[in-house]
Protein backbone atom coordinates (compact mmCIF):
# COMPACT_ATOMS: atom_id res chain seq x y z
CA UNK A 1 0.00 0.00 0.00
CA UNK A 2 1.32 3.24 -1.26
CA UNK A 3 2.75 5.67 2.02
CA UNK A 4 -0.06 8.46 2.99
CA UNK A 5 0.56 12.28 2.39
CA UNK A 6 0.01 15.25 4.29
CA UNK A 7 -2.25 16.38 1.73
CA UNK A 8 -4.18 13.05 1.67
CA UNK A 9 -8.21 13.45 3.25
CA UNK A 10 -8.27 10.63 5.50
CA UNK A 11 -10.60 7.95 6.21
CA UNK A 12 -12.69 6.82 9.12
CA UNK A 13 -10.25 4.72 10.02
CA UNK A 14 -7.08 6.92 9.99
CA UNK A 15 -9.31 9.27 11.76
CA UNK A 16 -9.98 6.95 14.81
CA UNK A 17 -6.62 5.95 14.46
CA UNK A 18 -5.24 9.69 15.68
CA UNK A 19 -8.12 9.88 17.92
CA UNK A 20 -6.81 7.16 19.55
CA UNK A 21 -3.01 8.42 19.53
CA UNK A 22 -4.69 11.50 21.70
CA UNK A 23 -6.38 10.03 24.16
CA UNK A 24 -3.52 7.67 25.11
CA UNK A 25 -1.85 11.08 25.57
CA UNK A 26 -4.23 12.09 27.78
CA UNK A 27 -4.46 9.22 29.97
CA UNK A 28 -0.99 9.56 30.14
CA UNK A 29 -0.98 12.97 31.95
CA UNK A 30 0.64 14.45 28.41
CA UNK A 31 -2.45 17.22 27.93
CA UNK A 32 -4.50 18.29 30.60
CA UNK A 33 -8.39 18.57 30.34
CA UNK A 34 -8.71 22.06 28.57
CA UNK A 35 -5.42 20.88 25.98
CA UNK A 36 -7.42 17.66 25.17
CA UNK A 37 -10.27 18.91 24.69
CA UNK A 38 -9.39 21.63 22.11
CA UNK A 39 -7.02 19.46 19.94
CA UNK A 40 -9.88 16.43 19.93
CA UNK A 41 -12.51 19.71 18.39
CA UNK A 42 -9.70 21.07 15.94
CA UNK A 43 -9.12 17.03 14.59
CA UNK A 44 -13.21 16.97 14.24
CA UNK A 45 -12.51 20.10 11.43
CA UNK A 46 -9.17 18.51 9.99
CA UNK A 47 -9.71 18.20 5.98
CA UNK A 48 -6.58 16.33 5.62
CA UNK A 49 -3.78 14.47 7.22
CA UNK A 50 -1.47 17.31 8.01
CA UNK A 51 -4.33 19.02 10.08
CA UNK A 52 -4.50 15.59 12.12
CA UNK A 53 -0.51 15.13 12.40
CA UNK A 54 -0.37 19.21 14.32
CA UNK A 55 -3.19 17.49 16.46
CA UNK A 56 -0.67 14.93 18.15
CA UNK A 57 2.58 16.90 18.14
CA UNK A 58 4.38 16.51 21.33
CA UNK A 59 2.54 13.10 22.03
CA UNK A 60 4.08 9.38 21.12
CA UNK A 61 2.53 8.27 18.43
CA UNK A 62 2.97 4.62 18.61
CA UNK A 63 1.97 2.52 15.28
CA UNK A 64 0.96 5.04 13.52
CA UNK A 65 2.08 5.33 9.98
CA UNK A 66 3.81 8.60 9.40
CA UNK A 67 2.86 10.62 6.22
CA UNK A 68 5.18 11.58 3.42
CA UNK A 69 5.65 14.95 4.18
CA UNK A 70 5.07 15.04 7.83
CA UNK A 71 8.31 16.38 10.20
CA UNK A 72 8.36 14.23 13.17
CA UNK A 73 10.31 15.94 15.92
CA UNK A 74 13.77 13.82 17.35
CA UNK A 75 12.87 11.65 20.40
CA UNK A 76 9.09 12.43 20.26
CA UNK A 77 8.26 8.76 21.57
CA UNK A 78 9.88 9.49 24.80
CA UNK A 79 8.25 12.83 25.87
CA UNK A 80 6.97 13.41 29.04
CA UNK A 81 3.89 15.48 30.30
CA UNK A 82 4.23 18.84 29.27
CA UNK A 83 3.77 20.60 32.20
CA UNK A 84 3.92 24.44 30.47
CA UNK A 85 0.72 25.75 27.84
CA UNK A 86 0.81 29.29 26.65
CA UNK A 87 -2.39 30.59 25.10
CA UNK A 88 -1.87 34.56 25.70
CA UNK A 89 -3.60 36.63 23.03
CA UNK A 90 -2.47 40.53 22.35
CA UNK A 91 -3.39 42.92 20.73
CA UNK A 92 -0.93 45.45 18.60
CA UNK A 93 -0.25 47.89 20.93
CA UNK A 94 0.09 45.17 23.67
CA UNK A 95 2.00 42.86 21.98
CA UNK A 96 4.75 46.09 21.36
CA UNK A 97 5.33 46.78 24.51
CA UNK A 98 5.57 42.53 25.49
CA UNK A 99 8.73 41.98 22.89
CA UNK A 100 10.25 45.33 23.86
CA UNK A 101 13.40 45.64 20.97
CA UNK A 102 12.84 42.60 19.63
CA UNK A 103 10.75 43.75 16.62
CA UNK A 104 11.67 46.94 15.57
CA UNK A 105 9.13 49.42 13.73
CA UNK A 106 9.09 49.54 10.14
CA UNK A 107 6.52 51.47 8.39
CA UNK A 108 4.27 50.63 10.78
CA UNK A 109 4.77 47.29 11.28
CA UNK A 110 6.53 45.26 14.04
CA UNK A 111 8.66 43.35 11.71
CA UNK A 112 12.62 44.36 10.73
CA UNK A 113 13.70 45.28 7.41
CA UNK A 114 15.81 43.09 5.66
CA UNK A 115 19.16 44.19 5.31
CA UNK A 116 22.87 44.01 3.85
CA UNK A 117 23.32 43.16 -0.05
CA UNK A 118 22.29 40.26 -0.04
CA UNK A 119 18.47 40.67 0.93
CA UNK A 120 16.37 38.45 -0.81
CA UNK A 121 18.89 36.26 -2.58
CA UNK A 122 18.43 32.37 -2.22
CA UNK A 123 21.17 30.70 -0.86
CA UNK A 124 21.99 27.70 -2.62
CA UNK A 125 22.50 24.75 0.00
CA UNK A 126 19.22 26.42 1.78
CA UNK A 127 16.79 23.35 2.44
CA UNK A 128 18.90 20.74 1.41
CA UNK A 129 19.47 19.04 4.69
CA UNK A 130 17.81 15.70 4.31
CA UNK A 131 18.72 14.89 8.59
CA UNK A 132 17.38 18.35 9.79
CA UNK A 133 14.71 20.42 7.74
CA UNK A 134 14.46 24.07 8.45
CA UNK A 135 12.04 26.30 6.85
CA UNK A 136 14.13 29.30 6.37
CA UNK A 137 14.20 32.43 4.55
CA UNK A 138 14.77 30.44 1.22
CA UNK A 139 12.13 27.38 1.93
CA UNK A 140 9.42 30.52 2.44
CA UNK A 141 10.73 32.53 -0.67
CA UNK A 142 10.77 29.71 -2.99
CA UNK A 143 7.64 28.00 -1.77
CA UNK A 144 5.42 31.47 -2.07
CA UNK A 145 7.42 32.51 -6.11
CA UNK A 146 6.41 29.34 -7.19
CA UNK A 147 2.47 29.17 -5.92
CA UNK A 148 1.81 32.51 -6.96
CA UNK A 149 3.06 30.87 -10.75
CA UNK A 150 0.88 28.32 -10.58
CA UNK A 151 -2.49 29.84 -8.89
CA UNK A 152 -4.24 33.38 -7.66
CA UNK A 153 -7.16 32.21 -5.56
CA UNK A 154 -6.36 30.34 -3.05
CA UNK A 155 -7.26 29.02 0.89
CA UNK A 156 -5.34 27.42 3.31
CA UNK A 157 -1.40 28.26 2.50
CA UNK A 158 1.33 26.09 3.71
CA UNK A 159 4.80 26.17 3.66
CA UNK A 160 7.15 23.13 4.88
CA UNK A 161 11.14 22.81 4.21
CA UNK A 162 11.13 21.54 0.74
CA UNK A 163 7.42 21.95 -0.38
CA UNK A 164 4.26 23.84 -0.49
CA UNK A 165 0.50 23.20 -0.15
CA UNK A 166 -2.29 25.01 -0.70
CA UNK A 167 -6.38 24.61 -1.46
CA UNK A 168 -7.08 26.52 -5.22
CA UNK A 169 -10.61 27.93 -5.73
CA UNK A 170 -11.87 26.12 -9.03
CA UNK A 171 -15.67 26.49 -10.39
CA UNK A 172 -18.23 26.98 -8.06
CA UNK A 173 -17.72 26.17 -4.71
CA UNK A 174 -15.18 23.23 -5.62
CA UNK A 175 -11.05 23.12 -4.81
CA UNK A 176 -8.28 21.55 -5.95
CA UNK A 177 -5.49 20.67 -3.90
CA UNK A 178 -2.19 21.93 -4.88
CA UNK A 179 1.23 20.59 -3.82
CA UNK A 180 4.25 22.32 -5.30
CA UNK A 181 7.34 20.11 -4.10
CA UNK A 182 10.78 22.16 -4.66
CA UNK A 183 12.46 20.65 -8.12
CA UNK A 184 9.22 18.24 -9.09
CA UNK A 185 6.63 19.04 -11.82
CA UNK A 186 3.63 20.72 -9.49
CA UNK A 187 0.87 18.01 -8.31
CA UNK A 188 -3.07 19.03 -8.43
CA UNK A 189 -5.73 16.76 -7.31
CA UNK A 190 -9.65 17.20 -6.93
CA UNK A 191 -9.63 18.40 -3.54
CA UNK A 192 -13.80 19.21 -1.63
CA UNK A 193 -15.95 22.10 -1.41
CA UNK A 194 -16.14 24.97 0.89
CA UNK A 195 -18.97 24.55 3.03
CA UNK A 196 -22.11 26.81 1.40
CA UNK A 197 -21.92 30.70 1.39
CA UNK A 198 -18.22 30.61 3.09
CA UNK A 199 -16.08 30.73 -0.18
CA UNK A 200 -15.84 34.53 -0.63
CA UNK A 201 -14.84 34.73 2.91
CA UNK A 202 -11.81 32.07 2.99
CA UNK A 203 -10.40 32.68 -0.54
CA UNK A 204 -8.06 35.14 -1.28
CA UNK A 205 -5.39 36.51 -3.46
CA UNK A 206 -2.63 34.99 -3.15
CA UNK A 207 -0.10 38.17 -4.00
CA UNK A 208 -1.84 39.17 -0.47
CA UNK A 209 1.01 36.89 0.71
CA UNK A 210 4.28 39.20 0.93
CA UNK A 211 7.28 37.15 0.24
CA UNK A 212 9.73 39.06 1.98
CA UNK A 213 7.29 39.70 4.63
CA UNK A 214 6.58 36.56 5.48
CA UNK A 215 10.38 35.46 5.59
CA UNK A 216 11.14 38.22 7.66
CA UNK A 217 7.86 36.67 10.32
CA UNK A 218 9.62 33.27 10.22
CA UNK A 219 13.26 34.57 11.34
CA UNK A 220 11.44 36.68 14.18
CA UNK A 221 9.11 34.26 15.32
CA UNK A 222 11.90 32.15 17.92
CA UNK A 223 13.23 35.70 19.37
CA UNK A 224 9.38 36.55 19.78
CA UNK A 225 8.21 33.44 20.89
CA UNK A 226 10.98 33.30 24.02
CA UNK A 227 10.85 36.86 24.98
CA UNK A 228 6.80 36.13 25.73
CA UNK A 229 6.62 32.58 26.65
CA UNK A 230 9.98 32.33 28.35
CA UNK A 231 10.34 28.40 26.35
CA UNK A 232 14.06 28.82 24.31
CA UNK A 233 15.02 26.24 21.61
CA UNK A 234 12.09 26.36 19.68
CA UNK A 235 12.55 26.66 15.94
CA UNK A 236 9.34 27.79 12.86
CA UNK A 237 8.83 24.21 11.18
CA UNK A 238 6.06 25.83 8.51
CA UNK A 239 3.65 28.50 8.03
CA UNK A 240 0.09 28.61 7.65
CA UNK A 241 -1.69 31.49 6.05
CA UNK A 242 -5.56 31.63 6.34
CA UNK A 243 -8.70 34.00 6.87
CA UNK A 244 -9.94 33.53 10.38
CA UNK A 245 -13.63 32.62 9.57
CA UNK A 246 -14.34 32.01 13.48
CA UNK A 247 -15.78 35.49 13.96
CA UNK A 248 -12.61 36.37 15.87
CA UNK A 249 -11.61 40.52 15.74
CA UNK A 250 -9.11 41.83 16.86
CA UNK A 251 -7.78 45.79 17.33
CA UNK A 252 -6.37 47.12 14.06
CA UNK A 253 -6.90 44.11 12.24
CA UNK A 254 -8.39 43.72 8.73
CA UNK A 255 -9.56 40.02 9.40
CA UNK A 256 -10.90 39.99 5.99
CA UNK A 257 -7.13 39.13 5.08
CA UNK A 258 -5.21 36.42 5.78
CA UNK A 259 -3.77 35.79 9.10
CA UNK A 260 0.14 34.53 8.84
CA UNK A 261 0.98 31.72 11.84
CA UNK A 262 4.47 31.00 11.80
CA UNK A 263 4.62 27.34 13.78
CA UNK A 264 6.71 26.25 15.95
CA UNK A 265 8.67 23.27 16.48
CA UNK A 266 9.36 21.96 19.65
CA UNK A 267 12.70 22.11 21.68
CA UNK A 268 14.98 19.06 22.72
CA UNK A 269 12.85 19.02 25.87
CA UNK A 270 9.56 17.97 24.09
CA UNK A 271 8.39 21.76 25.34
CA UNK A 272 7.31 24.79 23.33
CA UNK A 273 5.34 24.11 20.02
CA UNK A 274 3.24 26.90 20.22
CA UNK A 275 3.38 29.62 16.84
CA UNK A 276 3.60 33.03 16.70
CA UNK A 277 0.08 35.03 14.44
CA UNK A 278 0.67 37.97 12.66
CA UNK A 279 -1.63 39.75 10.54
CA UNK A 280 -0.62 39.81 6.84
CA UNK A 281 0.80 43.40 6.88
CA UNK A 282 2.54 42.51 9.74
CA UNK A 283 1.40 45.19 11.71
CA UNK A 284 -0.29 43.71 14.94
CA UNK A 285 1.20 40.28 16.39
CA UNK A 286 -2.01 38.68 17.07
CA UNK A 287 -1.55 35.62 19.05
CA UNK A 288 2.16 34.23 20.56
CA UNK A 289 1.61 30.12 22.51
CA UNK A 290 -0.42 27.55 21.35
Amino acid sequence: MAQPRVTDRPSFTQRDAYRDVLSRGYAEGRLDDEEFEARLTRMGRCETLKGLEAQISGLPRGGLPVPQGARVAPGEAGRGPRRVRWGRVFTAAAAVGIVGGVLAGNGGTLLPSSSGDDAGEIPESAGESEEDPVLDRAAVLRGLEALSEESTEVSDVSLYPGYASAQVAVGGNRYDDLLLYDGREPESSPGGTYEPGTRDALVFDVHQLDPELVARMVESAPEVYEETTGMAGVAPESVWARVDSSGSRYVGVDMSRPLIEVRMAANDYGEGGGSVVWSADGGALVKVGE
